[in-house]
């Protein structure tokens, strides 16, 4: 009888991970115009899941990541406006940027353009707002400051997704590193348009 059941059931596999999958996609010329279904499916499917339950009757249902989509609308929006591959300009830094050489302290960077064996840009995505005259937050520097150090650049970006305020830059002295900031007003068709991010010229690390 087990005999028989393993004739019945050897063809079966684990299902494959969709998330795991979609993350693995190399994407090219051939297959891009599936990019924004998969993103969104990506999405979906990382976003946390609830039931709200009365009585007999439950209603699935399922939390957008609100961070994660402005996140992903930047970069995806920064990707095409310089025609970069992922692999230059890829979804998650994860495990190839540290702050010091023992390789303890990981730096993941929302945005991040490494192209020709250089750092060309870092930037990072806040949902939230910027201080009316578009300052930024004192943690928020501090850590894009450690991104600088990181990548050897001089300049790095600095965009908060609330309502749109003026752009702002800061300049530290002894480093000679310069953060600008910029605010994304989220109620606009295209948040992204106008920004002085869109014309940032890759830069090469020269620190």
């Amino acid at each position: 009888m087990v005999a028989a059941a393993w004739r019945s059931l050897r063809h079966v596999t684990p299902r494959p991970d969709a998330l795991e999958t979609a993350e693995r996609i190399d994407w090219t010329r051939l297959n891009c115009h599936y990019r924004q279904a998969v993103e969104l499916a990506r999405l979906v499917l990382t976003a946390s899941s609830l039931s709200a339950e009365s009585g007999n009757s439950s209603i699935p249902g399922f939390v957008i990541d609100m961070p994660s989509v402005v996140e992903h609308y930047v970069r995806a929006k920064l990707r095409q406006h310089w025609r970069l591959s992922s692999t230059e300009f890829p979804d998650s830094w994860k495990g190839r940027l540290w702050l010091d050489s023992g390789r303890k302290v990981q730096l993941i960077p929302d945005l991040g353009v490494y192209r020709h064996g250089e750092w060309q840009f870092v930037g990072d995505v806040k949902y939230k707002s910027s201080g009316d005259d578009g300052s930024a937050q004192r943690n928020d520097i501090y850590q894009m400051l450690a991104y600088l150090t990181a990548t050897g650049l001089d300049v790095g970006t600095l965009i908060y997704a609330g309502t749109g305020a003026p752009p702002l830059h800061y300049q530290i002295d002894r480093s000679g590193a310069t953060i600008n900031v910029e605010s994304i007003d989220l109620n606009t068709a295209d948040p992204l348009q106008g920004t002085a991010v869109l014309d940032a010229p890759l830069t090469r690390s020269i620190r």
